[in-house]
């Protein structure tokens, strides 16, 4: 796989990601399931996705050259940052649908915001291996 497809795909696995946990977020809030404090929760959703987001897009934004973009891709890093950001999102995406569920004041997202936050790191290192190899 070149440079330019992994870049690619790990930006289709992020948008897709992104819209499903967004697009419940959405409806969830329309129905009602966070009360008056659905500001809070779209704050803290904001806090966990915002990083690795801002990495896609400066990698979108940034000018490759057409060595870089059909230069081979390590496989290895792609992988890496293809489960690391997919499990990422598959966990913010049951802590989205899980905690209408939860008891007390976003008790779900409190408790697991921290390691969200700390799983970032290994994101945006594993992601950045990736879409800034040898630039």
């Amino acid at each position: 796989m070149t440079r330019g497809a992994a870049s690619k795909l790990l930006i289709w696995e992020w948008l897709l990601g992104l819209a499903t946990i967004l697009g419940i977020m959405l409806v969830q809030t329309l129905l009602g399931k966070y009360g008056k404090n659905s500001r809070d929760i779209w704050t803290l959703l904001a806090l966990v996705l915002i990083t690795p987001l801002s990495m896609l897009v400066t990698s979108v934004i940034s000018q490759t050259s057409r060595e870089w973009q059909i230069a081979p891709a390590s496989a290895l890093r792609f992988w890496l940052a293809f489960l690391v950001g997919g499990t990422f999102i598959l966990c913010v995406l049951l802590v989205v649908l899980i905690e209408p569920m939860s008891t007390g004041y976003f008790h779900l997202f409190a408790s697991t915001g921290m390691v969200l936050v700390l799983w970032q790191v290994l994101i945006v290192a594993a992601i950045g291996a990736v879409v800034f190899e040898g630039r």
